[in-house]
């Protein structure tokens, strides 16, 4: 199952763009408040400069295209591991969910699974 219009976990092979071009030929218009994107990048994706650069860049081209409620987590699957097996240091992980924020250690596994299940996006 996925959330709002966010591929199922893992069926997105072909990287972000591709992502938004397919999210863009729904009938986004007609949803209020746009419909839900799910979507996980890879905190070496936004790095530096170019990273920054590449992500302000694909934020643009998703306004264009209609797509306007995108949630994102920059997290690595290794960081989300290192909290379900520490969870106390991690108290202060919080990520995006469906539509809401929560504190990465306190979801039920099932959720916790399903956020670590999103693809890890690069460029």
């Amino acid at each position: 199952m996925n959330e709002g219009c966010s591929p199922t976990q893992g069926t997105d092979h072909a990287g972000p763009t591709a992502v938004i071009n397919s999210v863009a030929k729904l009938p986004n218009e007609k949803v209020a408040a746009g419909q839900l994107l799910n979507m996980r990048f890879s905190p070496d994706a936004l790095a530096g400069d170019d990273g920054l650069a590449r992500f302000v860049s694909f934020l643009k081209v998703s306004q264009k295209k209609g797509i306007y409620h995108n949630q994102f987590n920059v997290l690595s699957k290794a960081q989300l591991r290192e909290a379900q097996a520490d969870p106390m240091a991690h108290r202060d992980l919080i990520v995006r969910v469906a539509g809401y924020c929560a504190q990465f250690v306190s979801l039920m596994p099932q959720a916790q699974e399903a956020i670590i299940a999103r693809t890890e996006n690069r460029w």
